[in-house]
């Protein structure tokens, strides 16, 4: 499911994070180019807006913003009129495009460096903010062009929030009991509020486009130019009381003052000075409680002394009196708290959020202004202010809710995840309790559906109770179109009593009636109906507005794309099933691959690297049995070290042609059997007999050390040649883990001493030394190798101690230990024993070997597997004219063990 951690959203997050600060406009959406430019390497970005919105007293973007983003090389232009749905553009056409937008004149716009150009409209609901493009030299991939209508789908959004708070400015602008007016650095009225209309007997629309200095007198034009001109060079001056004339001809004389608003305006407010003390407190109080902000105070113990009517509205008429604790939830209130002393010791601190209980005990986001309230020098309170921004933190929440699930569905392939993570995401993250998605086919069949908050006989009701092809295709009415929805009311349709019936009950409804519809269409390229998405029970009972349906509209956009890729994909499943499958095989195995030298790197033992390796080959390559065999010289069998699936097999002879396995090392080549009993080059199997096997060569450089066999027992399914050549990969990390962790034995000759020697052990023999102790061994070894011998010895006792008691240089030494450290060998690796033995034989002119902690081999592995070793051991002895000394303690063995190990070995 989704992977918040996961790298490939990594970017998104990021962009969400830089989307949800307080940073302005211009400078979040700087950024995120920068994150698309990383993440999407070409060379140009061009944001193409709407004309209206780049121009006007509140533009989305404007000139700062578009400065800073085109330091970012992303190129801003203008248009009227602004292309629908999402399309791609290759060479002359993608010049055409650029041309009907005016960007081949731009300055810094590449022009026929753009071969390929992708167009997405940037758009929320019935909103179109303008497009975005993504240009390049070469054409783009599926996923980079997924990953850009992503993108897309966020700085959509961003605008929107934009608008709606720029909206929410010029709302408070209109309803301002203040007169104000923009003017533009020229001096001209592009903007005047009710109140300043009302002042100077105008209608609003008619100062608009004025200059002010016509509605003064002649003979105050000259001050006031003069001190707009200041206005403009040094910003805020003191208020100018000056004279107006009324539409009438009346003057007014009034208090103008401006405030810097951004590079382009000015606002102007207008006040009547001669007003007195009274009026002045009467028009405050009004402004604090018609104002729709929240506005209170609190005494130095945390309690409300104060609230506004929007205050006692919202919380309640009982908050004065209250302690903030008991209004904020407990996850802020240590938060709040802070804040609290800090400014009780006449601190203050920046705009912060929050969540709190209503009066209905509900939970509401605030957004949070405070100072402290000094008398004479002192904090005697907090004056505060707070704003209602749950709508905007739930369309926060939303947008980043629906643009993670968004990234992970364009991430699958399986349609039936994708429909259902849809129809989950939009039950929990938009606001309504069920939803149905059905695709449909170009009939208006419904082919698949989904279903998200309904009980299992709903879900049976949904598919017997359905919309017939006619019925749908009636609901792209106009009369019904919302955004770029359908809301149908239900006396509106002969059809309101079909499908699954609403769960609301009479008191949870505000204007939705239980038989109401709303579709959101799943479009694909040039507007083809793919799917609906029916949505019910409102959470809030209420018709949602076309704005409020945007951020879901969005996430179905994405969701129909992702819908098609995955159709898309099933598609070439149906048509390259096998091709398919053997790509994920492939990857499998390669994992598995991985993954066996990952572990190999961790271990030296071979008992435990072997049953690695075959557990990758069980794993990677889906084999139900597996062993692998390693070269015993000394009996010159195929000695089997390990086994997956079934118990191990019996030693195979390697001097026997009739078995498959000899022919494989004998040849050093691969060999499949498909059906046994009709290859003639079977003609010998050990247990269990099988129809269809194969064996494998262990190589290192021109020399088989082993062999590997793999076969299903079970289901008697052949091996295929892929598979056999996946198994080589195999036996070369079986043939490299044995090279790289066999010990480099050097044979060597101590200083010789010029006594006679003191033992006299002849060459081929090997001998059982019966002593509590291993010292009388360790004594007939020292002889041996003072006297020219060399020798070679693996045993109990550390190789230091052995070394230091007697002075030993030269001679190599291993200690038998389940500790891995450089100069130990594992105690259960009894193959790589044998091997490095005989090795150490083959390099040796004349030799003995100690093998000393026999008892700790049995304990470790078994009696019968010691003695097997043991007796390959005594077979290298003898081929290569070498002395074996064998110390045990025989209070340490039982008498059978005893009387095996002095019938195989002299007893000394």
């Amino acid at each position: 499911m989704l992977d918040l951690e996961s790298k490939g959203l990594q970017p998104f997050q990021n962009a969400e994070e830089i989307l949800g600060s307080d940073q302005p406009l211009g400078t979040k959406l700087s950024r995120l180019m920068q994150i698309i430019q990383e993440r999407i390497d070409h060379p140009c970005l061009v944001l193409v807006m709407k004309r209206t919105h780049l121009e006007g007293v509140y533009p989305l973007l404007d000139e700062t913003s578009v400065e800073q983003m085109e330091k970012a090389q992303v190129l801003i232009s203008s248009i009227k009129s602004i292309p629908a749905e999402p399309d791609i553009f290759h060479g002359a056409e993608a010049q055409s495009f650029f041309s009907s937008v005016g960007l081949l004149d731009h300055e810094k716009f590449p022009g026929p460096q753009v071969q390929d150009v992708v167009v997405t409209p940037l758009n929320s609901g019935t909103k179109i903010w303008g497009l975005f493009c993504m240009c390049g030299d070469h054409p783009f991939s599926d996923k980079e062009v997924s990953e850009f209508n992503l993108f897309c789908s966020q700085i959509a959004n961003a605008l929107y929030v934009e608008y709606l708070k720029l909206e929410e400015e010029g709302r408070k602008f209109e309803e301002s009991r203040h007169a104000l007016l923009f003017l533009d650095r020229k001096g001209i009225i592009v903007r005047a509020n009710k109140a300043a209309a009302d002042l100077l007997q105008y209608a609003a629309q008619e100062m608009d486009h004025t200059n002010l200095e016509i509605i003064l007198p002649p003979k105050r034009v000259a001050e006031y130019q003069h001190y707009f001109r200041q206005v403009r060079e040094e910003g805020h001056l003191s208020p100018l009381e000056i004279e107006f004339l009324a539409k009438d001809g009346t003057p007014v004389q009034l208090e103008l003052s401006f405030t810097d608003t951004d590079s382009r305006y000015l606002q102007c407010t207008l006040i009547a000075p001669d007003r007195d003390e009274a009026f002045w407190k009467d028009y405050y109080e009004t402004m604090i409680h018609t104002t729709e902000d929240m506005i209170y105070t609190l005494d130095l113990g945390g309690r409300f002394v104060f609230a506004n009517r929007k205050a006692t509205e919202v919380m309640g008429e009982d908050i004065v009196g209250k302690h903030f604790e008991e209004v904020v939830i407990p996850e802020f209130r240590e938060m709040v708290k802070k804040k609290f002393e800090s400014r009780k010791k006449g601190e203050t601190s920046p705009v912060y959020k929050l969540q709190v209980f209503n009066k209905n005990r509900e939970k509401m986001w605030l957004e949070i202004s405070g100072t402290p309230f000094f008398q004479q020098g002192k904090v005697v309170g907090i004056c505060g202010s707070a704003r209602v921004i749950t709508e905007k933190m739930q369309i926060e929440q939303q947008r980043t809710h629906l643009t993670l699930i968004a990234n992970d569905i364009l991430q699958r392939k399986n349609l039936r995840e994708i429909m259902d993570t849809v129809a989950h995401a939009i039950r929990d993250h938009c606001g309504f309790e069920r939803v149905i998605i059905s695709l449909l086919d170009e009939h208006y069949e419904a082919t698949n559906l989904a279903f998200a908050g309904l009980t299992e006989e709903e879900k049976i009701k949904a598919y017997e109770s359905h919309l017939s092809p006619e019925q749908r295709k009636s609901i792209f009415s106009e009369e019904f179109k919302m955004g770029q929805s359908y809301y149908i009311p239900h006396d509106r349709v002969s059809w309101a009593d079909m499908g699954v019936k609403s769960k609301l009950k009479p008191e949870q409804m505000k204007d939705w009636h239980p038989d109401d519809f709303l579709f959101i269409p799943l479009y694909r390229e040039q507007k083809k109906v793919i799917g609906l998405v029916s949505v019910d029970d409102p959470v809030d009972g209420k018709v949602p507005a076309a704005e409020n349906l945007a951020p879901v509209e969005l996430f179905a956009t994405q969701a129909a794309i992702a819908i098609e890729n995955a159709r898309l994909y099933e598609e070439i499943n149906r048509h390259a099933e096998l091709l398919e499958s053997r790509v994920a095989e492939r990857t499998r195995k390669r994992e598995a691959l991985l993954e066996t030298s990952y572990r190999l790197r961790e271990v030296t033992s071979w008992d435990k690297g072997m049953k690695i390796i075959l557990e990758g080959i069980t794993k990677g390559l889906g084999f139900r049995n597996a062993e692998l065999f390693l070269i015993n010289e000394a009996r010159k069998v195929l000695e089997n070290i390990a086994v997956i699936g079934d118990e191990k097999r019996k030693d195979i002879p390697l001097d026997d042609q009739g078995f498959v396995s000899s022919q494989c090392v004998d040849k050093k080549k691969p060999i499949n059997i498909q059906g046994a009993s009709r290859d003639e080059r079977v003609k010998k199997q050990i247990e269990p007999v099988l129809e269809n096997f194969a064996w494998v060569p262990i190589m290192t450089q021109d020399e088989v050390v082993g062999a590997i066999s793999v076969y299903n027992k079970t289901s008697g399914e052949p091996i295929t040649d892929d598979e056999l050549d996946d198994l080589l990969l195999f036996a070369n990390q079986a043939a490299h883990f044995v090279e790289s962790t066999r010990f480099l034995i050097t044979p060597a000759i101590e200083k010789t001493l010029d006594s006679r020697m003191k033992y006299n052990l002849n060459p081929g023999e090997s001998y059982l030394i019966k002593d509590s102790r291993p010292t009388r061994a360790f004594d007939i070894f020292m002889d041996a190798v003072t006297h020219g011998i060399q020798g070679f010895s693996i045993c109990r006792i550390h190789p230091k101690k052995v070394k230091g008691k007697y002075g030993l240089k030269k001679t190599p030494i291993l200690w038998l230990s389940t500790i891995g450290t450089e100069d130990s060998i594992d105690p259960k690796d009894l193959a790589k024993i044998n091997h490095m033995l005989n090795k150490f034989l083959k390099k040796a002119a004349d030799s003995i070997i100690l093998l000393e902690g026999v008892e700790y081999l049995i304990i470790q592995n078994s009696f019968e597997k010691v003695i097997k070793a043991l007796h390959s051991l005594n077979d290298y002895i003898t081929i290569h004219n070498s002395r074996l000394l064998i110390p045990v303690n025989p209070r340490t063995l039982d008498e059978r063990e005893l009387s095996i190990l002095e019938k195989e070995f002299r007893v000394m």
